[in-house]
């Protein structure tokens, strides 16, 4: 079962969970008999990714009202979660944790873009 891409230098991983992984890569072998593929575990599928994805970001209004400040919801077929990312992620882990179960990874918000040669 499917979970996701993630490509880099190195070539394209597929993110799958074990159930029925055997005929997903060899049907990809199949389909992509040149490309450079690897295979990594996911505890869940893409289509749970997403609905997953779907509840927290429809209850994003909530959360806000509740203080936990939203800024990004998206599924990461990497981590097999679908990562949250809050402006406090100490104060909304454990929340988020408790509401989504271990599916979701909080984070806090990245470093601040600086342009080429800035």
């Amino acid at each position: 079962m499917f979970s996701g891409l993630t490509v880099d230098r190195d070539g394209t991983t597929v993110h799958r969970v074990a159930r029925g992984a055997a005929a997903l890569e060899q049907a990809l072998a199949r389909e992509f008999p040149g490309e450079r593929l690897r295979f990594a575990d996911s505890p869940r599928t893409a289509v749970e990714l997403d609905d997953l994805a779907r509840r927290v970001a429809a209850d994003v209004p909530g959360l806000q009202e509740e203080g936990v400040s939203v800024t990004e919801v998206g599924p990461d077929p990497a981590l097999g979660t679908v990562r949250v990312t809050v402006e406090d992620p100490d104060a909304a882990r454990d929340r988020l944790a408790a509401r989504y179960g271990p599916g979701v990874t909080v984070t806090g918000p990245g470093p601040d873009a600086v342009p080429a040669g800035g």
